[in-house]
């Protein structure tokens, strides 16, 4: 699993855990808790981007370069 998978699955729980409280201040607070985890995953997942892109970047896609045309 992933941490972006890991965060997900820790903002769903929260979702859970907020949908079954019975007090608004504690299901407020699942939700700021959920609102956190849903960030990190978004981030985490963001720099798998940005790292993917850099690393292509560099290595490029691995074929050589056609000079024929079409």
């Amino acid at each position: 699993m992933s941490k972006s998978d890991e965060y997900w699955a820790n903002a769903a729980e929260c979702q859970r855990m907020a949908d079954l409280s019975l007090s608004d201040d504690n299901r407020e607070s699942w939700l700021r808790i959920a609102e956190s985890w849903l960030r990190m995953a978004v981030r985490s997942e963001w720099s798998r981007v940005v790292a993917f892109d850099a690393e292509h970047a560099v290595r490029g896609t691995g074929q050589e370069e056609s000079t024929s045309s079409h």
